[in-house]
């Protein structure tokens, strides 16, 4: 058996070996966290996803792959909506704030 663990805050020497140690060290991570930053820890980054996603043989997974790839396509246009607007912002910038008649007419 072979048990492998990381973390980013300093844990005591103890070193788990068997199952119930590893289970006593998760136990002590809270402890050991309050020790660093002022006793509010580090940041935490958890990814969360269904069982079902990670087997290859299943068509959820296919389906989340369709998904990410939509999302990355909606990011792409997010992205491109954001730098047009800010493009017409610029551009609004040089265009006086009122129209006289003659220009108000062309416009309608």
């Amino acid at each position: 058996m072979e048990i492998k663990y990381y973390a980013t805050v300093p844990i005591d020497d103890t070193i788990p070996l068997t199952i119930e140690g590893l289970l006593q060290l998760c136990d002590s991570f809270p402890e050991q966290a309050k020790k660093v930053n002022g006793g509010r820890g580090g940041p935490i980054k958890m990814e969360v996803a269904s069982l079902e996603c990670i087997s290859k043989d299943r068509e959820t997974y296919y389906q989340t792959m369709a998904m990410e790839d939509q999302q990355k396509v909606l990011l792409e246009q997010m992205s491109d909506i954001s730098t047009c607007k800010q493009q017409l912002a610029d551009m609004m910038i040089s265009i006086p704030p009122v129209l006289n008649d003659t220009e108000s007419a062309r416009l309608l």
